[in-house]
């Protein structure tokens, strides 16, 4: 797969299946557009491509503190080897001047050439969100494209999105939100020094600072899975501030590893999280958090 961080910067003259939207998560209900556009990608030797819409710039203007479940660098490495191009599309002023019918004619054919462009029936695109999939259908029409919809996917009765997996995260139901999604929610970071408070213990961990703007769950110690050099082990994950042994904010994801006994200081980990243990708590004395870790572990 290619990663081209600008929209402006494709400059492929292949037909393409494509798909457009923001992706915050790659849930369930995008894997289906993914898979959609990888089938059309085969069966008619055309290029697979996901058209990323970052709204980064819009939030900054408007001092609005991004809230994602998915950063780029997660995003692209969940997309290996499932399409041929992953395409950032920064909201800056030029796009977001483009009437519906503009975008069809200069993005969708102009620059992607697509022949398919596969969207769900929520899809709004062009200036303040003016078109919709019967626009985008009726342009497709006269500027040689074929729209598919994908009916937004459902679990039960709820329909899988960014906005509803954000809202589980954060009242710690962990689980349902990794079922909305198709994977276990977590953070990747690169592992730093800490206070070593946890080897003094005898729990030493795996400490990482989630990366801003990342959804939090609530404070507390989740059932985990971390992978370390490629391997997977499971543990408990502690994501907070530590009010026991620190005064400072920081938060931080803590995590200790069963059957692990390396540091792997300066590497970057993923930590998967499974279920909620129980909430972040300031305890009276070092020895009794060591016993509530040790009710953790068991």
């Amino acid at each position: 797969m290619e990663h081209i961080q600008d929209l402006f910067s494709y400059d492929k003259k292949e037909k393409t299946a494509l798909t457009i939207g923001k992706f915050d998560g790659l849930h369930r209900g995008h894997q289906e557009l993914i898979a959609k556009i990888g089938e059309l990608s085969r069966l008619e030797g055309l290029k697979s491509v996901v058209c990323a819409m970052d709204f980064t710039p819009v939030w900054q203007v408007m001092g609005i503190k991004p809230e994602l479940l998915m950063t780029r660098s997660e995003r692209m490495r969940r997309l290996e080897g499932k399409v041929d191009y992953l395409v950032e599309a920064p909201f800056i002023k030029k796009l977001t001047q483009m009437t519906p019918e503009i975008f069809a004619r200069d993005v969708i054919q102009g620059i992607f050439h697509a022949k398919y462009v596969v969207v769900g029936d929520g899809f709004r695109f062009g200036t303040q969100r003016s078109g919709d999939i019967n626009t985008l259908q009726a342009l497709g029409e006269r500027y040689g494209f074929q729209t598919i919809i994908i009916p937004n996917l459902k679990d039960g009765e709820t329909v899988i999105s960014s906005t509803v997996i954000k809202s589980l995260i954060k009242a710690g139901d962990i689980q349902q939100a990794n079922r909305l999604l198709g994977y276990e929610y977590g953070y990747t970071g690169v592992v730093e020094q800490g206070n070593h408070i946890g080897r003094t213990l005898g729990f030493p961990t795996l400490n990482v600072h989630p990366l801003e703007g990342k959804v939090l769950p609530p404070f507390g110690v989740y059932e985990s899975q971390v992978t370390v050099s490629g391997k997977q082990y499971r543990g408990i994950t502690n994501i907070g501030v530590k009010p026991t042994v620190e005064k400072n904010t920081r938060i931080l994801v803590e995590s200790f590893l069963f059957d692990y006994s390396g540091n792997a200081y300066g590497e970057e980990i993923g930590v998967s999280l499974r279920r909620f243990k129980r909430p972040e708590k300031k305890f009276s004395s070092l020895e009794e958090l060591k016993e509530a870790i040790a009710q953790d572990i068991k």
